[in-house]
């Protein structure tokens, strides 16, 4: 770690911990859901919604934090969005309906959503350029480790035929971020009282109507979207289709999990002496041969290798893509990071909510849905990149 970055080895991996809240919550979940569909005697549709309403809950939360945070600092958005998912955990422990829980689950979104836009809004804050990028990545390989190890967790949890207990441990987490922030962050922030609460959202309208941010936003929307169809259909697939136990569908989730922790370590790695378009471009490019490999794995063979190692090599390509997606556009406007960190955040969560919520209707749980949905996304996202957002003049290393 170089000079520039010495000294908040503590702040990035807090940083990173916040990041991974918003993964913790579905990959921690996501063993349980034909259990809570049993226990809560809703169809595998319904269930598989729960993971689709806690995006929205994300999206919802990234637009509020995100410009308020720019106005009144990020300490306190953070403190408050902390607490939200606290006790929306908690309500989920109690609910009694498969309703109830799709109300619960939003507003835990919400609350989670804080801290997963308030940490890049920090990053960028402090570092500008390919070091941004770097400090991102090093984020993202902390936030990657959650998918890797919650779902082996909520695994063997699930082994326990008690559902609630999933939450009560997300609301301890909750708990110990807001101790954590009173902590490490300090109570003075980039509080502007010269900008108007009015002013703050406003700077949304401003970002929107640049081409660059609306084609970055929309890119990486599309690969992450391919994420999320991951995430809410494997469990299905892999537990009900392929006959896997729970703990076995937690070690199969952090294998392809674990790409995602790959690429953004290397890209870390590599980011200032190549620069972001170079890995933009790699990054995309391995996320349309992966979907590609999927699709005629799926077809020729069926079998479950078909769908980890493809969706293993697209996560490797995600590390690559996002990271500098973000810095190459917020990089550009410092003195509203907050509303663009929540932008990035709100594309990504409400393409991946309608991708989530398509395949849950569906009904199909076969490998069949999932590798279709891959090969539209992945492709489709490396030619807005190649096509269009690659000839822009954006310079940010």
């Amino acid at each position: 770690m170089d000079k520039s970055l010495s000294g908040k080895r503590g702040l990035i991996f807090f940083l990173g911990a916040l990041t991974a809240l918003g993964p913790l919550c579905n990959d921690t979940y996501s063993p349980f859901l034909p259990l809570i569909a049993r226990s809560l005697d809703a169809l595998p549709g319904q269930a598989q919604l729960t993971m689709s309403t806690i995006l929205l809950g994300f999206a919802g939360g990234q637009l509020v934090y995100g410009p308020l945070s720019d106005r009144f600092g990020r300490r306190p958005l953070l403190l408050l969005g902390l607490i939200v998912f606290m006790l929306a955990s908690i309500g989920c422990a109690f609910v009694l309906t498969i309703n109830q829980l799709l109300f619960g689950r939003f507003f835990q979104g919400f609350g989670a959503a804080a801290g997963m836009v308030l940490s890049r809004a920090i990053i960028l804050d402090r570092w500008r350029g390919s070091q941004a990028s770097r400090v991102l990545s090093m984020v993202m390989v902390i936030a990657f480790f959650a998918p890797v190890f919650a779902p082996m967790l909520g695994g063997w949890l699930a082994i326990f035929g008690y559902w609630p207990i999933v939450f009560w441990m997300l609301a301890l987490v909750g708990a110990m971020g807001a101790i954590a922030t009173l902590i490490l962050l300090p109570r003075a922030g980039m509080d502007r009282s010269d900008v108007s609460v009015l002013g703050s959202f406003l700077a949304y309208g401003k970002l929107l109507r640049r081409s660059e941010v609306v084609g970055h936003i929309f890119c990486s929307g599309l690969a992450m979207a391919g994420v999320m169809i991951f995430v809410t259909g494997s469990p299905f697939v892999f537990i009900e289709y392929f006959g896997l136990a729970p703990h076995m569908f937690g070690y199969c989730f952090a294998f392809v999990m674990l790409g995602g922790s790959l690429g953004a370590f290397l890209n870390g790695r590599m980011v200032v002496g190549i620069g972001t378009m170079k890995l933009i471009s790699f990054g995309t490019g391995l996320i349309a041969i992966s979907s590609f490999a999927c699709f005629a794995a799926t077809l020729m063979t069926g079998n479950i290798l078909g769908i980890i190692l493809p969706f293993c090599g697209y996560l490797l390509g995600i590390g690559f893509v996002v990271t500098n997606l973000i810095t190459r556009t917020l990089s550009l406007y410092p003195g509203q990071t907050g509303a663009g960190a929540a932008l990035f955040g709100v594309g990504q969560f409400l393409m991946g909510a309608t991708a989530a919520a398509v395949l849950g209707f569906l009904e199909v749980q076969t490998p069949l849905p999932l590798s279709v949905s891959i090969v539209i996304l992945g492709p489709l996202c490396a030619l807005v990149w190649w096509t269009w957002l690659r000839g822009l003049s954006v310079s940010t290393d």
